[in-house]
């Protein structure tokens, strides 16, 4: 087909198309998307695969955009092309003022180029960024939404997945039909736009083909989930929660790689170059027998085999169908084989309706849907969370103030210690509802087995029986958790606790005809709250500083008793006894008396030995030494005074050499005669302790 401006206006109108049919769908799907959730009673999640959809069609409607105004410059630069050719074709060219200004003229082939250059590949990149942000955003908000965090998902996959917490959509035929509808809408058009770019002026509508089939995926994807889910498949459509923003990422992260990759593709002259939103993935839905094409020419290429021209290949496309169809109708029958497993029991249902229990081994059954077995693990050991789910594994040490890793902690209600202490009439009326209560944290798993398969099929609907379940035996356990203080759950009443649990939730699980038995109904983990964790601390830790304040008290008085009296036994008998010498005295008892208890209180310290004896033993020996002392001195002055009075001159004359003998004890003497100015001395002064000293000699009496 020759590119002249009706081709190309003819593509702008198909992209005009494509751009409202991408509307509608992508609205469609929105609207439904809200709807599900205030049905749910979830006004601001809905169905967020369907969101994810919807958000994925809108946004790649500016491809459609793209295209239109693309085409339309197109047209307009083929009418430009025209005129300037009128205008290089005319006689009066030469003479025509406007003859050297046909180039300057052709403004819209310089728009056109620009277009090429600029506007297509920034609107491409534009639109892979908001695909990728768009997808990391939805599968942020899921994973937050239903486990709370993306790193606790692996923890609540271990209790059955987080998958679980979401219930689903009530009104799946909508979903079912809608899907259905945008699937099959897309895929026509996607295929009638494929067709049109085979032809290479309108080579860039295969981006268009490629969005379009997109929206038809997701659709499908959609319908097929939900319709998997109605027949059994309980997770079928929950996979969508996180596939459809995965899909958003690879397929935003898919038109980067191709905006790189087109710098460096040559083309030939002429050639219009390929948008980078031309996904070569969808692409190759789009047009199935493009791949076919492709290999066979990769093959021929590099064998020199013409595969698409063998007999075997065209047999095979024209018997194509038949061979699905017969495929197909395999895969169908095949649904009459149903293995229940050795540790499993089955139910056969048929039209909806319970025909009977079978036990293992391979069973036979009507096709789907008419018939199916439902299978069910009894002999496995099933656990539900009661309180708080248990930390993850990957936590190294479990403590009161750290982060469990635990977005939201279920706290039970019990009776404080104080509340439980004051009761009866010495408890105060206007006592705060507050001081009676406390909050703990507490992890209750019910591991239960199942015993009656007939009573578990009709207890509730798949989805819903453990969250019935958990509700049952929940009830049990803040019932009688409420009736303990919260130091008995904390230390003395764990085992006790535990084996009450078991007890009341097999009661009331028997009770209610669920056909499950617990096995195990127990207290795995108790703690306060994180915030207040901090506070029942600090009272074990003042607990244990006044105990070791005591201690070391006490060992300071032991070591005063027994460094005073020798023993604690002997200070406690000598206390006793200073108390009854104490009394005595207040009492106004007789002197004997109280000399008496004063002997006795002394004896007994000097007996004990200590520190108190020892004192009282050194002053004893002290008062006899200064005793003795001022005796000997008084009885010297006697005998002085006696001498003095039989004789004075020889006891002045004895005093007084003795004290002149005292005085000089230490002193040089010399005795000489009445002539000692005119006498010659020699006199040898060498001090014989005093070494190399000679001393000097006088010779006269100078």
């Amino acid at each position: 087909m020759k590119g002249d401006h009706r081709s190309f206006a003819r593509a702008a109108a198909t992209s005009l198309l494509g751009l409202g049919i991408q509307l509608a769908l992508g609205l469609a799907l929105l609207v439904y998307s809200l709807m599900g959730g205030m049905l749910n009673g979830r006004p601001l999640q809905g169905d967020h695969a369907a969101q994810t959809a919807a958000l994925y069609i809108l946004i790649t409607s500016a491809v459609w955009v793209m295209l239109a105004i693309v085409f339309d410059q197109h047209r307009r630069e083929r009418i430009e092309a025209m005129e300037a050719e009128s205008l290089d074709a005319s006689a009066a060219r030469e003479s025509s003022v406007f003859g050297t200004m046909s180039d300057d003229l052709r403004v819209n082939a310089k728009r056109l180029a620009w277009m090429h250059k600029v506007v297509v590949p920034a609107v491409s990149i534009a639109v892979g960024l908001a695909l990728i942000a768009m997808g990391i955003w939805k599968y942020t908000e899921v994973t937050r939404t239903l486990s709370g965090s993306v790193a606790e998902a692996a923890n609540a996959a271990t209790h059955g997945g987080w998958f679980d917490e979401y219930a689903g959509i009530p009104n799946q035929g909508w979903a079912i039909s809608l899907g259905l509808g945008v699937a099959v809408v897309g895929f026509v058009f996607a295929r009638f736009t494929s067709g049109m770019s085979k032809n290479p002026v309108w080579s860039p509508l295969r981006a268009g083909a490629s969005v379009a089939v997109a929206a038809s995926l997701f659709g499908l994807a959609l319908a097929l989930g939900q319709f998997a889910e109605v027949l059994g498949a309980v997770r079928a459509s929950r996979y969508l929660l996180v596939a459809f923003p995965i899909a958003s990422i690879v397929l935003g992260a898919e038109v980067l790689v191709h905006f790189l990759l087109n710098l460096y593709r040559p083309r030939k002259p002429g050639e219009l170059p390929r948008p980078p939103v031309d996904s070569w993935l969808l692409g190759s839905i789009a047009a199935p027998d493009q791949i076919a094409r492709n290999i066979g020419g990769a093959i021929g290429y590099q064998f020199g085999v013409d595969v698409s021209g063998s007999w075997a290949y065209r047999l095979v496309s024209r018997s194509l169908g038949t061979l699905v169809l017969f495929a197909a109708g395999v895969v169908w029958m095949m649904t009459c084989l149903t293995i229940v497993g050795p540790d499993e029991q089955g139910v056969r249902v048929r039209l909806g309706k319970r025909i009977e229990q079978v036990g293992p081994g391979l069973k036979f059954s009507l096709p789907w849907p008419i018939e199916r077995i439902e299978r069910t693990a009894t002999t496995h050991l099933h656990t539900v969370d009661l309180g708080t789910t248990r930390p993850p594994d990957s936590l190294n040490h479990i403590l009161w103030t750290n982060d469990h890793k635990i977005k939201d902690e279920i706290k039970v209600i019990v009776r404080s210690t104080r509340a439980a202490a004051v009761t009866g009439p010495a408890a105060s009326p206007a006592a705060n509802v507050d001081e009676s209560l406390a909050l703990l944290v507490v992890e209750v798993p019910l591991i239960y087995r199942i015993t009656d398969l007939e009573k578990y099929e009709q207890l509730a609907t798949p989805q819903t029986r453990d969250k019935f379940l958990r509700a049952i035996a929940r009830r049990e356990v803040v019932r009688y958790l409420g009736t303990l203080d919260e130091d008995e759950l904390l230390s003395t009443k764990r085992v006790e606790t535990s084996e009450m649990l078991r007890t009341k939730v097999t009661e009331a699980l028997k009770d209610a005809q669920t056909g499950v038995e617990a096995v195990f109904c127990g207290i795995e983990g108790v703690h306060p709250p994180k915030d207040t964790a901090s506070a029942y601390e600090n009272v074990v830790q003042r607990q244990l500083f006044a105990n070791a304040e005591v201690q070391r008290a006490t060992l300071d008085a032991s070591n005063v008793l027994i460094n005073a009296a020798g023993s604690q036994q002997a200070a406690t008998a000598i206390s006793a006894e200073l108390d009854t010498l104490y009394r005595l005295q207040q009492a106004g008892a007789s002197a004997a008396e109280v000399q008496a208890q004063e002997a006795k209180v002394e004896a007994m310290v000097h007996a004990a030995g200590g520190a108190v004896g020892s004192n009282l033993a050194n002053a004893r020996a002290e008062r006899w030494t200064r005793h003795m002392s001022q005796r000997g001195a008084a009885e010297s002055y006697a005998g002085r005074l006696a001498a003095f009075q039989a004789n004075p001159s020889l006891y002045f004359a004895t005093s007084y050499f003795e004290t002149l003998a005292s005085v000089i004890k230490d002193s040089r003497l010399y005795i000489v005669d009445d002539s000692y100015p005119s006498s010659r001395i020699n006199l040898d002064l060498k001090d014989l302790n005093t070494s190399g000293f000679t001393g000097f000699s006088p010779t006269d009496g100078n």
